[in-house]
């Protein structure tokens, strides 16, 4: 058994009830973990529940929906957790878990001007 404390020290984790199907260990994790990798300096990773849960106890314990995004920062709080996998929330609530700031939007593109000629 392995505590997860000693996984979740290392970055942020995403934890998640079991591996997508068609995803091995070395494939790239759901969709909010991709884009999570791009949020922050700090490392990221996934962490399936079925894989490291051997008893069903923290699944239980943390009762995960399907589909959802939980954000676990590495002292352990769980900072967020999104409704299903929007790549954008997921990326929006990992900076804000480690404090930074939100990316800023585009600017507006600007429209010429229009005149009009009496």
């Amino acid at each position: 058994p392995v505590r997860v404390r000693i996984l979740l020290r290392e970055q942020i984790t995403l934890p998640a009830r079991s591996r997508p199907r068609g995803r091995g260990p070395r494939r790239p994790p759901r969709p909010g973990a991709r884009r999570s990798r791009g949020a922050c300096p700090a490392p990221t990773a996934a962490l399936y529940l079925a894989d490291v849960d051997t008893t069903g106890a923290l699944t239980r314990a943390l009762d995960p929906d399907p589909g959802q995004v939980w954000i676990v920062r590495p002292d352990a709080h769980v900072a967020a957790v999104v409704s299903g996998p929007d790549p954008d929330a997921v990326h929006t609530a990992v900076r804000t878990a480690l404090g930074l700031a939100p990316d800023r939007p585009a600017p507006p593109t600007r429209h010429p001007q229009t005149t009009t000629t009496r």
